[in-house]
């Protein structure tokens, strides 16, 4: 529908949550680092969903916009998004293991974890 094609020839060569444990309150970055390696030009839309843990210990996945960039052929790029953990009315935070996945055009990707504390 946006126009973005499932079979980029994009690729996801790292992702990382910084820092790695963090406390409620704080906020984690994410960034993934983005290769072209064709000989075209080509398009990414790079989402993030993160799994975020409830009270009962289950995880709820909630999606981030992260960017909409053209990748030159044989270019890179990172997209960078910082998240708040504060605590809301509409989203609570518990400890432990929260993992992020990266959503490139559309096709989900694992990505890292953090931890809170």
């Amino acid at each position: 529908m946006l126009g973005y094609s499932a079979e980029t020839p994009n690729e996801i060569r790292a992702v990382t949550c910084t820092p790695d444990v963090i406390e409620i309150g704080e906020k984690v970055r994410i960034e993934v680092d983005l290769a072209n390696p064709s000989d075209e030009d080509a398009r990414a839309l790079v989402d993030l969903r993160i799994h975020f843990v409830k009270a009962n210990g289950s995880t709820s996945p909630k999606v981030f916009k992260g960017a909409e960039l053209t990748l030159k052929a044989g270019g890179t790029a990172t997209v960078r998004k910082s998240v708040s953990l504060a605590q809301h009315t509409t989203r609570k935070h518990y400890p432990g293991r929260h993992r992020v996945d990266v959503m490139l055009n559309g096709v989900v990707h694992p990505g890292a974890d953090f931890e809170i504390v």
